[in-house]
């Protein structure tokens, strides 16, 4: 592989990893915002699990979350 294709996949890696981080911030801003009104306790910890596994799964395989807001 060349240098420039090399440095293209690192820089768009790069992009990816810090979206996630950003969606992630955001994703845990909205949790804090919602669990602090009067949402009930288990519906509190259901959106958490939810969130967690979320943001573990794609950790995990180093992949974005799937575009589900496309229609086909």
């Amino acid at each position: 592989m060349d240098s420039h294709l090399r440095r293209s996949r690192l820089k768009l890696y790069s992009m990816l990893q810090q979206h996630q981080a950003e969606i992630s911030t955001q994703l845990e801003e909205l949790l804090e915002s919602v669990c602090a009104g009067p949402l009930p306790v288990a519906d509190r910890l259901e959106l958490r699990r939810l969130a967690d596994a979320l943001c573990h799964a794609s950790k995990v395989t180093d992949e974005p979350p799937p575009n589900t807001s496309r229609v086909d």
